[in-house]
């Protein structure tokens, strides 16, 4: 496995490598408050325990649904203001009134 690394997080050509299987959770939501309140997180069902772990307690069956990840990276990899904050969240920088928060959690370590 290899670490993120800050150098290439918000490289273009990184951000097009990255895979459904780098992702540990994704959100899709309205501006404001990401609790889960404005919106939805998705895990994919091979990341549902790790993620669970992480959130405290367990995603539902709802919430465990891959397609909506890959909806969720393939946004953020076509929009050119797609960033990466602390080496693991992608987002879209500087959204405008009305866009949705899209954010993908990569895993810690990028799998090989």
């Amino acid at each position: 496995m290899t670490d993120y690394s800050d150098e290439l997080a918000n490289d273009p050509a990184f951000v097009q490598s990255l895979r459904l299987e780098d992702v540990l959770k994704a959100y899709d939501g309205r501006r404001g408050c990401m609790c889960g309140c404005n919106g939805r997180y998705y895990v994919r069902p091979e990341t549902k325990a790790q993620a669970s772990e992480k959130r405290g307690y367990p995603y539902t069956a709802a919430e465990v649904d891959a397609v909506e990840v890959a909806r969720i990276l393939d946004a953020l990899k076509a929009d050119s203001r797609t960033r990466i904050q602390d080496g693991s969240i992608l987002f879209i920088e500087d959204r405008q009134p009305g866009e949705r928060n899209l954010v993908v959690y990569l895993l810690k370590e990028r799998p090989a």
